[in-house]
C-alpha cells in the first residue's frame, strides 16, 4: 500500500531505463530505519558479520550505508547517492512481495559493499555471498560497469543466477533492473542465461524496452560467426524484435528527405543477416516482409530484386545491402557482402556490379572505417573480376585525405604483388596522392621495397608530380639511396620553366650532394683496393679499374653540377638568405671544398650576421671529418664563451670519432653530453653512430669486429631514452651481427635492449631469431654459469 501511494501521489510513473529518483525517494521514505548511536549495527547485520568473522578469524568491519566495507569508517558520513541500477530496482519491487518479518529488513536493502570486500568474501567461500541484500549486488554491479569490468559483472550476475538465497522475487527484480539498463558488459552466454530465467517469470520479457531489445539484436549480430548458442538466443529474440520494429514506419512524401531509422531497424536488418546465416528462413522472411510494409526497405529497392537466382539467402541479402547503402549504414553493406564473397565460389556479374556500386558508396566522404572496408572489399572482389582503374584511383585519393597509410600501403603492395600483376595492372596513385604515398612508404613502412617501386614507376611511366611536392618526392628517393631514380628526376625536373623549384631546394640539394658524394668515393676506393690487388687476369681487372675510376669521376662531376646549379640560382651570395649559404656551406664540407664552405660563412660575417647553434654544427662537421680530436676542443673552447653544444654537436664529434675508431674520445664526449645535461641524441643519429661503430673494414678479425660491437653495446646502453627499440631494423643488424662472431652473450644483450618489447613476440622472424640465439647460448654455455644460462633461455621464453 505504501508503494501504491507513491504513485497516486503524483510522484509520478515508473519507467524502466529511466530516472526514477523521485519514485524512488518516496518509496524509502516509507520505509523505517532506526536511529543508530555511531558504530552501532542492526542486529541482523551483527549476527552476520560475527559468523563470518568467527569463521574465517577476520576483524570486524564497519559498514556504511554508501561505500562498502572498512575497517574506520563512521556510520554518520554523509552517504553517496544511490546507483541508476539501484533506482531502476525500485520499479520491480512493486511486482514483488517483500518479507515484513523485521523494519531492519527493509533497511538492509540500501546496504552497499565496495567490489573489494565482494570479491574477497567470494575468493574465501562463494557462499558468503548468497546473502547479502540486493542493494549491495547491484552495488557492485553498477561499480563493475563504472570501471568496465568485465569479469566482475559477469561473476556478480551468476552469483544472481546461482547462489543467491533472498528468493525468486528478488533475483528477477535484480535481473529485471539489469536488463533494462546496463548488460552490454555481459557474456553473450550469461546475457541468454539471464533471459531465459526471466522468460519463465510472470510477464516474461515484456518488460524490456526497445533500446534493451536493440541492445540485445546488436549484441547477437556483433559477429557473422556461428557460435554454439546463437539459434537459441535469436529464437528467444526474434518475437521481441518482431513487436518493437513493427511499430516504426518510414514516412513518405516530403517528410521522407529528413527521415533516418531509429538504431532498432539497423539492429533488425543485422539480425535478418544473422537469421539467414543459421538458416532461419521462415524467420527471416517474416521480419523481412514487416520491414518492407513499414517501407524501412525503401520501395525503389524493392522493385530491384531480382529472384531469377532462385536463391533465397541471396535475394534476401543484395536487398539488405542496398538498403543499408540508401540509408548511409556503408560498415553494415561492406560487412553482408564480404560475407557473400566469402561464401559464393563464383559470385555472377550482379553480385560483382553490388560490390562495385558499394565501393563507390563508400568512398563519397568516407571514414577511415570505410577506407578500410574498401581495402578489404577491393582485394575480395578481384579474386573474380578485374576492380575498375577509377575505383584504385579514387581509393588512394580518399586514402590521402584522411591520412590512412596503412591502408593504401596495403592495396598498393597488393596491386603490385606478381600474383596480381599476371592478369592486371592497376594504376598508381595520381596528383597529390602519389608524393603522399612515398612519403608514407619511406618514412613509416616497413616495406620500403614499394618505395623503389612506386619511385621507378615515376620514372618508367613518366608519371607526373606536383610542382610543390617534386623536390620532396626527389628528395625521399634519394635518402633510400636510390641513385639511378633519384638522379633521372632531377634531371627531368631541373630544366624548364619551374626548374627553380628543384635547382634552388636546399634540401634536395644536400640530399643529392651527400649521396653522390659517397657513391663517387665508394667507386674510388674499391678502385683504389683493386689496384693494391694482384689479379689472375690484369688485363680483365685492368677493364674494370677503368670503369670504376670514370664512373668515380662522372659522379663527382654529377655532384659539381647539382652544385654549380644551386650557387647560380642564389646568386649573388652576398645577398643570399642565411638558410641558403648554411646549407651551401655544409655541402662544400660534405665533398671536402673546405674553403668554399668557410667562403660562404664570410658572406654572413660580412652582413654582420651572428651564425647560431646550426651554422657552428655545420662548421664543426669540416673539421670533424679530418680532425675529430680537434673539434672535441673546439665544443670545450664553445662551452667556455657561453655557447650550449646541442646533442647534434656531440653527435657530429662521436660520429667521426667513431669512423677513426678513436673509442677514447667518443667516451669522453659522452660523459660531456651528461655533465652538460644535453637532450639525447636523436634516433637518427645513433642510428648513424652504430652504423659508424661497426662499419666492416676489409681484413677485420672476428675479435676487431666483436669489440665494435661492444663498443655499439656501449652506445646503446648510454642513452635508452634514445629508445633505440623503436627501430627494430637496427636491433636484428646488432643480433646477426653478434650471431656471425659466435657472440651469444652480446647477441642476447642486443635482442633484450632493442628488441624485446618492441617487436611482436609470436612474429615469425622473431622467433625465428630467438632460437638462433637459444642454440648459441646452448652451443656455447662453457662462457655462462647455470644461472646465467637459464635467466637468458627464460627470457628468450625457451627456458624448457
Amino acid at each position: 500500500s505504501s508503494l501504491s501511494s507513491c504513485k497516486s501521489t503524483g510522484v509520478g510513473v515508473v519507467i524502466p531505463g529511466e530516472n526514477n529518483t523521485g519514485f524512488a525517494e518516496c518509496v524509502l521514505s516509507q520505509v523505517h530505519i532506526p536511529k543508530l548511536p555511531n558504530r552501532q549495527l542492526p542486529l541482523g547485520y551483527t549476527r552476520r558479520i560475527n559468523a563470518i568473522a568467527s569463521k574465517y578469524k577476520l576483524s570486524r568491519p564497519n559498514i556504511r550505508l554508501s561505500g562498502g566495507i572498512s575497517s574506520r569508517d563512521n556510520l554518520s558520513k554523509p552517504t553517496s547517492p544511490l546507483s541508476p541500477v539501484f533506482t531502476t530496482y525500485t520499479k520491480y519491487l512493486s511486482d514483488s512481495s517483500l518479507p515484513s518479518s523485521t523494519p531492519n529488513a527493509k533497511a538492509d536493502e540500501r546496504d552497499e559493499i565496495t567490489t573489494e570486500a565482494y570479491e574477497e568474501l567470494r575468493r574465501r567461500d562463494r557462499n558468503l555471498v548468497a546473502s547479502l541484500p540486493t542493494a549491495s549486488y547491484l552495488h557492485v554491479l553498477a561499480e563493475a560497469v563504472k570501471i568496465k569490468s568485465h569479469n566482475l559483472a559477469d561473476q556478480v550476475v551468476l552469483d544472481i543466477l546461482e547462489v543467491y538465497t533472498g528468493g525468486n522475487a528478488k533475483r528477477e527484480g535484480m535481473l529485471r533492473a539489469l536488463m533494462s539498463k546496463d548488460f552490454a558488459l555481459l557474456d553473450r552466454d550469461i546475457v541468454l542465461r539471464v533471459l531465459q530465467t526471466l522468460q519463465e517469470a510472470p510477464n516474461g520479457l515484456d518488460f524490456l524496452t526497445t533500446k534493451s531489445v536493440e541492445g540485445l539484436a546488436r549484441m547477437i549480430t556483433d559477429s557473422l560467426q556461428i557460435c554454439g548458442t546463437d539459434r537459441t538466443f535469436l529464437r528467444l529474440l526474434y518475437p521481441l524484435l518482431h513487436t518493437h520494429m513493427s511499430r516504426y514506419h518510414a514516412p513518405g512524401g516530403i517528410h521522407a528527405v529528413t527521415y533516418h531509422p531509429p538504431g532498432i531497424i539497423y539492429a533488425s536488418f543485422a539480425v535478418v543477416y544473422k537469421l539467414l546465416t543459421v538458416s532461419f528462413q521462415q524467420e527471416a522472411l517474416n521480419l523481412f516482409q514487416v520491414l518492407v510494409k513499414s517501407r524501412q526497405i525503401p520501395p525503389e529497392v524493392v522493385q530491384t530484386i531480382d529472384g531469377s537466382s532462385g536463391d533465397f539467402k541471396l535475394i534476401i541479402s543484395t536487398a539488405l545491402v542496398r538498403a543499408s547503402l540508401h540509408w548511409n549504414w556503408r560498415a553494415l553493406a561492406a560487412t553482408v557482402l564480404t560475407d557473400i564473397l566469402d561464401a559464393t565460389p563464383t559470385p555472377d556479374q550482379s553480385i560483382i556490379d553490388l560490390n562495385i556500386d558499394a565501393i563507390y558508396a563508400l568512398l563519397d566522404t568516407p571514414t577511415d572505417r570505410d577506407i578500410r572496408a574498401c581495402g578489404h572489399l577491393i582485394r575480395r572482389v578481384h579474386r573474380h573480376s578485374p576492380v575498375p582503374n577509377t575505383i584504385i584511383r579514387q581509393f588512394y585519393s580518399s586514402a590521402a585525405e584522411k591520412q590512412t597509410g596503412n591502408e593504401a600501403e596495403g592495396v598498393y603492395a597488393f596491386t603490385r604483388s606478381p600474383a596480381v600483376l599476371e592478369t592486371h595492372h592497376y594504376p598508381p596513385p595520381q596528383g597529390v596522392a602519389l608524393p603522399w604515398l612515398m612519403s608514407h612508404l619511406t618514412s613509416a613502412s616497413h616495406r620500403t621495397q614499394l618505395s623503389r617501386i612506386l619511385a621507378s614507376e615515376v620514372v618508367d611511366d613518366n608519371l607526373p608530380l606536383p610542382l610543390q611536392d617534386r623536390a620532396g618526392f626527389i628528395a625521399a628517393t634519394a635518402a633510400q639511396g636510390y641513385g639511378k631514380l633519384s638522379r633521372a628526376l632531377w634531371e627531368r625536373y631541373a630544366t624548364g620553366k619551374d626548374s627553380s623549384v628543384i635547382v634552388g631546394n636546399s634540401a634536395l640539394m644536400i640530399r643529392m650532394v651527400s649521396l653522390f658524394a659517397n657513391l663517387s668515393q665508394r667507386s674510388a676506393a674499391k678502385h683504389k683496393r683493386q689496384q693494391l690487388e694482384q689479379p689472375e687476369d690484369r688485363r680483365a681487372r685492368y677493364t674494370e679499374g677503368e670503369d670504376l675510376e670514370a664512373r668515380s669521376a662522372e659522379l663527382a662531376a654529377f655532384v659539381d653540377q647539382i652544385l654549380q646549379a644551386f650557387q647560380t640560382y642564389h646568386e649573388p651570395l652576398a645577398k643570399a638568405p642565411h638558410s641558403v649559404l648554411t646549407s651551401l656551406a655544409r655541402a662544400c664540407f660534405i665533398i671536402g671544398k673546405f674553403t668554399e664552405g668557410l667562403d660562404a660563412f664570410r658572406f654572413l660575417l660580412d652582413r654582420k650576421e651572428l651564425p647560431d647553434m646550426y651554422d657552428a654544427n655545420v662548421a664543426l662537421s669540416a673539421v670533424a671529418r679530418a680532425r675529430p680530436r680537434q673539434a672535441a676542443r673546439m665544443v670545450r673552447r664553445m662551452t667556455e664563451v657561453g655557447l650550449c653544444p646541442d646533442a647534434t654537436t656531440f653527435g657530429t664529434v662521436m660520429h667521426n670519432a667513431l669512423l677513426h675508431r678513436d673509442m677514447d674520445l667518443v667516451k669522453d664526449m659522452v660523459e660531456r653530453m651528461r655533465s652538460l645535461e644535453v637532450k639525447h641524441l636523436s634516433l637518427k643519429s645513433m642510428a648513424g653512430l652504430i652504423r659508424a661503430s661497426v662499419a666492416p673494414v676489409d681484413e677485420e678479425s672476428q675479435d676487431d669486429q666483436r669489440a665494435k660491437l661492444a663498443d655499439a653495446l656501449y652506445l646503446v646502453e648510454s642513452f635508452p631514452e634514445t629508445n633505440i627499440g623503436s627501430s627494430p631494423q637496427i636491433g636484428k643488424y646488432l643480433v646477426y651481427s653478434s650471431l656471425r662472431v659466435h657472440d651469444p652473450s652480446l647477441a642476447f644483450k642486443f635482442w633484450n635492449l632493442c628488441l624485446r618489447e618492441s617487436t611482436e613476440w609470436n612474429d615469425l622472424e622473431h622467433r625465428l631469431l630467438r632460437r638462433l640465439i637459444a642454440k648459441m647460448i646452448r652451443r656455447r654455455q662453457q662462457q655462462f654459469d647455470n644461472e646465467e644460462i637459464l635467466t637468458m633461455l627464460s627470457r628468450l621464453g625457451l627456458g624448457h
